[in-house]
């Protein structure tokens, strides 16, 4: 049997025996894979093509497992390429929940965009155009950042964070995830070094296992 389920706000995640295969392939991508993340840091190692991102989606439900059990409290999951609706600012980082602009204004300032949109013709009103059209890869990451430090789901799930920052963006972002898993369960795709070296959990995933290291 397979399925994802959820019994309160406050549970972390829990997979047991997770299989999961594509529609129309044959092998696993992800095979008999258990963890177990409450409140703080897992971060998820391992080369491409081992199912990391198809991890968090299923962990998110956006996909089903092929076999095995997934229990989560309501997920925010932030993509390698967030998606921004057509809109204003104010609009992108308020998609998750209402916030008052005092806490957009917070959460800009903790990603250090807080002076770019200020800068902007209408600051938190400002126009994105399609999917964020006018922003450079590293300010949608940031601004994605920003949406889930305003989130109320208790479990955050982060693919590659800090895939299209500089360093000093990056050491931003970290500091943000470190504050995030204070509150959150958060569960994190990366390759950073720096990253697996503050967390609580590394689940590294390989071909045909996962190796779980607290």
């Amino acid at each position: 049997s397979a399925g994802v389920s959820c019994s309160g706000r406050e549970l972390g995640v829990e997979v047991r025996d997770l299989t999961h295969t594509y529609a129309g392939e044959q092998v696993p991508v992800i095979s008999h894979l258990s963890l177990s993340a409450g409140p703080g840091l897992t971060v998820i190692t391992g080369p491409s093509g081992v199912g990391k991102t198809t991890l968090l989606e299923l962990i998110a439900g956006l996909r089903e497992p092929t076999s095995g059990e997934i229990q989560a409290g309501p997920a925010h999951l932030v993509t390698q390429r967030p998606f921004l609706s057509a809109g204003t600012i104010r609009d992108a980082l308020t998609l998750g929940r209402p916030a008052t602009d005092a806490e957009l204004w917070t959460a800009l300032r903790h990603v250090s965009l807080d002076g770019f949109v200020a800068g902007l013709p209408d600051s938190l009103g400002t126009s994105l155009g399609d999917d964020g059209f006018g922003l450079s890869a590293g300010q949608r990451a940031r601004l994605a950042i920003a949406r889930a430090l305003l989130s109320d789901a208790p479990v955050i799930l982060l693919d590659e964070p800090t895939a299209h920052l500089d360093g000093m963006a990056t050491t931003v972002v970290h500091d943000v995830i470190r504050e995030l898993s204070t509150r959150h369960t958060v569960i994190a795709v990366t390759h950073r070094s720096d990253l697996v070296a503050f967390a609580d959990q590394h689940v590294h995933m390989a071909r045909e296992s996962a190796e779980v290291t607290r």
